[in-house]
């Protein structure tokens, strides 16, 4: 998580797709640890208090403060939701917001709360639970809620719609050193899921989505006639 004067912004890797390097897991952090990013003054002012007429965002955008990250594992333990509901609640700058970033679906294409796209398998969590800890996130005035979730790495989407998923020249689908399935960047139907993702989350009340893997994998064996830096770069505006 990088704060500079224009709020807090994710500096996400490069695809570690083929680098060699082990991509994250459903569990990629232990139980109860948390980054907590320093806090970074923005020129407006704070939260307005419940007495006060909410500003208009574009003259008083929200201060941000602390920030705190929950992986799916940790997301998956109801003491580590209710940690990080204690600790928000004993912050002192509560004329900030803290921002919390929670990894709500898998590369593998499960998600970690009740989505309402067709195709969504749900993950072996209690997804009842983490829905209302995430709408409880979602509704307090002093948390600005990032949900992350990979771009194009989705296995159990890919397995479902083949005709959208990168392939070998053989005609199987083309998987990376983790085993996990990548859809097609140039399609315009993984563009509308991508967008229908969004959709979904912000009905939840998130105020960010954040795209992990939102690039193209850097393999010679897949099959793709296009430039593959414009498809990405095409997707992006489109999701943007």
């Amino acid at each position: 998580m990088v704060y500079t004067a224009d709020g807090a912004h994710l500096s996400m890797p490069g695809s570690e797709a083929d680098s060699g390097q082990t991509a994250p897991s459903d569990t990629p952090r232990p139980t109860g640890e948390y980054i907590v990013g320093e806090q970074t003054e923005r020129p407006q002012t704070a939260l307005p208090s419940p007495e006060q007429d909410a500003p208009d965002e574009a003259d008083a955008p929200t201060v941000l403060g602390d920030g705190y990250y929950l992986s799916m594992s940790e997301l998956r333990d109801g003491d580590a939701r209710e940690q990080l509901i204690t600790l928000l609640d004993a912050r002192d700058e509560q004329d900030t917001a803290a921002v919390v970033l929670i990894d709500v679906k898998s590369e593998f294409g499960n998600y970690y709360y009740s989505s309402s796209l067709t195709d969504a398998p749900n993950a072996d969590a209690d997804i009842s639970a983490i829905g209302s800890f995430l709408s409880a996130l979602a509704a307090r005035p002093d948390v600005y809620l990032i949900a992350r979730a990979p771009a194009f790495r989705d296995t159990a989407y890919a397995l479902s719609h083949t005709d959208r998923a990168l392939a070998l020249p053989s005609g199987a689908l083309w998987a990376d050193s983790a085993g996990c399935y990548w859809l097609d960047p140039s399609s315009e139907a993984v563009t509308e899921r991508l967008i229908a993702l969004c959709t979904d989350l912000s009905a939840l009340g998130v105020d960010e989505v954040a795209f992990s893997g939102f690039c193209f994998p850097d393999a010679e064996n897949i099959t793709f006639d296009g430039d593959r830096e414009a498809a990405v770069t095409a997707a992006m505006s489109s999701v943007a």
